[in-house]
């Protein structure tokens, strides 16, 4: 009996343990951008996110919010001419798909303790691809 217990309260943990895990990489949160890397047909890649920070210094304080309802929202620091634009996002699996108007992104993400990547893979069906650009990685930390 004190075998089965202490089986019953060790698979209690463990599956405690894993939920909180799980908990703990929700992309359900507040989120920084710190790197945008555009990766071209020709291997080079570009951290693009130093020079729109200098062009609009007010950008490297905005926060994408997702929202546990599928709401994605940003805050906008004060003053910052950047439009805050309200879309939705869904996860399904490692596959993240934000959408705005007549705009849908399918990225891949992984989240990694504070840190989120999103990769976008262009296609020919995107609207907006950077000449050359092959791929796009955006990475946040939680705020």
């Amino acid at each position: 009996m004190k075998k089965l217990l202490a089986q019953g309260l060790i698979t209690l943990l463990a599956l405690l343990a894993i939920n909180h895990s799980l908990s703990a990489q929700s992309i359900v949160g507040a989120w920084k951008r710190t790197a945008i890397i555009t990766t071209y047909s020709d291997g080079k890649t570009t951290d693009v996110m130093a020079d729109l920070t200098k062009a609009m210094p007010c950008t490297a304080d905005i926060v994408y919010v997702f929202e546990a309802n599928g709401n994605l929202s940003m805050r906008i620091p004060k003053g910052c001419p950047i439009p805050a634009v309200l879309s939705t996002w869904k996860l399904n699996g490692s596959t993240l798909t934000t959408s705005m108007k007549d705009l849908t992104n399918t990225d891949q993400v992984s989240i990694s303790g504070n840190t989120m990547t999103t990769t976008h893979a262009y296609s020919p069906q995107d609207k907006y691809v950077p000449k050359g650009a092959q791929s796009m990685k955006i990475i946040y930390k939680r705020d």
